[in-house]
């Protein structure tokens, strides 16, 4: 099962991801599809993330979710230039 990304979770790349600062699950804030991503770079989650579970609107973001090429991808730092997130929660304890 793919976990809910928070940000306790990283991006493949290691940079932290951002969240919700007022949906948490498992201690962190939600990432949303569309409006959070890493922390450092500039990097934003699209997706696809959940088609059924959202958050203030946008869809939760979910493990392996697609993350814009960000800082340093421009020096060639590969990582950065086709980051996913990962290390998701399990989802379970969704709450406000």
């Amino acid at each position: 099962m793919k976990g809910i990304t928070t940000t306790n979770s990283v991006a493949s790349c290691g940079h932290s991801l951002t969240g919700s600062k007022i949906v948490f699950a498992e201690g962190g804030g939600v990432s949303r599809v569309g409006l959070d991503g890493t922390i450092i770079g500039g990097g934003l989650i699209t997706g696809p993330g959940s088609l059924s579970v959202f958050c203030e609107g946008l869809p939760v973001s979910l493990d392996f979710d697609a993350i814009t090429a960000h800082t340093p991808c421009e020096n060639l730092v590969v990582t950065h230039c086709a980051a996913i997130t990962m290390t998701g929660t399990t989802g379970t304890k969704v709450g406000t």
